[in-house]
């Protein structure tokens, strides 16, 4: 098995530390989201199932008419409305405290959903934020708590975990920074945000190598607990999406690949995976202009160069849209730009008013791209 680490700089202006330490504890937002898909199939032998109505475990959500189940949830095809969404629009600054309860009612006064659960895929947060509600209902233990003992421990991950009490000192702990317009850094070391499920997650370069060798040794699943983890969601008209339960499948170049991205306060992460190549990178950063992604496919491109075919033709630029229509709609929608710079994810929020409902997005969008082939061609250009 090959796996790359991508390190090196800065981690701690303040203090004058180098590059990073192998057990440096980054906050991983997004990149390692099949960890609470891992805690939620090992409920098999306890008590949830993936198929249960999430208003089995948490009542406070209304019903919309249909069941919403956890393994929507988990594919994100619920129609659930963006938890950091909503606290941006209700005033409120997602880096500040935000308790549990407040949270909960927050996502229960939604009077409706993005769409009808199992008709389309839309990346949100609340998802997983619920997802960390229901452990704890289900089992009696923090989310935190339950990966410590079902995941962490017995993987040897010792410095990784959910961050879900600010009051905790976590050595090692290193600070994200984000550039200043006027220059210099915005230092944050996250200490307030405690919200776990969308993100919260601390780890290093060395235990993520750990929980990415359990994808081909399978040490914590059983009988086809990986390819059920693995398998891309299908929605009501049958069309499967690239989102497995927590990860997303798709391919690089020609070749098969499991990856996930993450980005919160000045973290920017990536790990990214080749199955049938037993090849993986990790990538963490702690600069917010950093781009985790780029130095990934850049190191793939390099160790797979032989095994990669070329990329595919760009497609037709889109650009940022604007609409009205006499049906008195109005729509806001970033669309993502091709770049071939470096692979993105755009996130954007988008607001659809119309006279039957309104829908508030959170969402990323990815474009593959190889960053070696993209630089050849700009030379050309």
């Amino acid at each position: 098995m090959a796996s790359a680490k991508v390190g090196g700089g800065q981690e701690d202006l303040d203090h004058g530390r180098g590059g990073f330490a192998r057990d440096d504890a980054v906050r991983r937002a997004r990149a390692l989201r099949g960890c609470r898909e891992l805690c939620s199939p090992r409920w098999k032998c306890q008590s949830p199932c993936l198929d249960d109505d999430i208003r089995k475990y948490v009542p406070e959500i209304p019903s919309y008419g249909k069941t919403i189940t956890l393994r929507e949830m988990l594919h994100h095809t619920s129609g659930f409305r963006d938890i950091l969404s909503l606290l941006f629009l209700a005033g409120r600054n997602s880096e500040d405290i935000h308790p549990t309860n407040e949270l909960l009612d927050l996502v229960s006064r939604q009077k409706d959903l993005n769409f009808v659960p199992g008709d389309e895929f839309l990346y949100s947060n609340t998802n997983y934020f619920l997802m960390s509600v229901v452990i704890k209902r289900a089992t009696g233990k923090t989310l935190s708590q339950f990966a410590e003992e079902n995941i962490f421990k017995p993987l040897g991950m010792t410095h990784t975990r959910f961050y879900d009490d600010r009051s905790v000192v976590l050595p090692g702990r290193v600070a994200g920074y984000a550039p200043r317009s006027v220059g210099g850094f915005r230092v944050d070391w996250s200490t307030n945000f405690d919200m776990v499920g969308g993100g919260g997650l601390m780890s290093s370069v060395d235990d993520l190598l750990l929980w990415d060798r359990n994808f081909f040794d399978n040490k914590l699943g059983k009988g086809s607990f990986l390819k059920e983890m693995q398998t891309p969601g299908v929605l009501n008209n049958g069309k499967q999406i690239e989102y497995a339960l927590g990860l997303f499948i798709s391919k690089y170049r020609g070749l098969p690949m499991v990856e996930h991205a993450g980005a919160n306060f000045g973290y920017r992460t990536e790990l990214l995976r080749f199955p049938q190549q037993t090849f993986s990178v990790v990538c963490l950063c702690n600069l917010a202009t950093s781009n985790p992604g780029r130095l990934s496919y850049e190191v793939a491109d390099l160790y797979l160069e032989g095994q990669l075919t070329a990329d595919s033709p760009p497609r037709q630029l889109l650009k940022l849209i604007h609409s009205r229509s006499p049906a008195g709609i109005a729509t806001w929608n970033r669309i993502p730009l091709c770049n071939f710079r470096q692979p993105i994810a755009i996130w954007w929020l988008s607001v659809r008013i119309s006279n039957r409902a309104t829908r508030i997005i959170s969402s990323p969008r990815r474009e593959r791209k190889s960053p070696l082939t993209a630089r050849k061609a700009e030379a050309r250009a």
